[in-house]
């Protein structure tokens, strides 16, 4: 029996070699698989092994515009841009395809970004303390989203759309003025879902 299972593990070995390195990554992992990567905090670091970078964590970088060289990191999982100046997220985000885990809090975006919502494998989105004010129809894309963190954001309206969310968890509207219908509307549209509601204001928005 010793034998036969040192034979089984060259020939699994033979076998990884000669697919090549890519085949000993996921590219998609699981929660765990992912905590226990590395995080990357430069660029330079990530392109010694673009393939083997699962983490990105570039915050506090001063960036003002979206770091368009995440692009050419194929298995890329998770991504932090919180606490930089960045105004606008590209449409080319949604060639993220293996992105889990997006945050891009504390900046100075003014809209969601329709480029988000091609993110397929998305589960966690971060984008409190922007500016954003609207949400877009197409947020009902993210069909495995289960966490999404929207507060100190000046939003005027949520689509009927995110109640297509049915992975959804928890959504953090905190300090985000909503009337009590609007509060009641998201709770109707997200009956699984448990919302951070701050209390409601005496406001209307259109």
């Amino acid at each position: 029996m010793p034998i036969f299972r040192h034979i089984l593990n060259l020939l699994a070995l033979a076998l990884m070699l000669w697919l090549g390195p890519g085949a000993l990554r996921g590219q998609l992992l699981s929660p765990e698989a992912l905590k226990a990567q590395p995080v990357i905090t430069s660029r330079e670091a990530s392109m010694a092994d673009p393939s083997a970078v699962y983490r990105i964590d570039l915050t506090r970088t001063k960036l003002k515009t979206f770091p368009d060289w995440v692009f050419s990191l194929p298995n890329l999982n998770e991504l932090i841009l919180d606490k930089n100046k960045i105004v606008s997220i590209p449409e080319q985000i949604g060639t993220l395809s293996n992105l889990q885990r997006l945050s891009i809090a504390h900046n100075a975006l003014d809209t969601l970004g329709r480029g988000i919502c091609a993110l397929n494998n998305l589960r966690y989105l971060n984008l409190s303390d922007n500016f954003i004010t609207g949400i877009a129809e197409e947020i009902q894309q993210l069909k495995q989203l289960e966490w999404l963190i929207l507060w100190q954001n000046p939003i005027m309206f949520f689509p009927n759309e995110i109640g297509m969310l049915e992975n959804m968890k928890e959504l953090d509207v905190l300090h985000v003025d909503l009337n009590q219908e609007q509060q009641d509307d998201l709770r109707n549209l997200l009956p699984n879902c448990y919302i951070h509601f701050s209390p409601p204001c005496n406001c209307y928005n259109d």
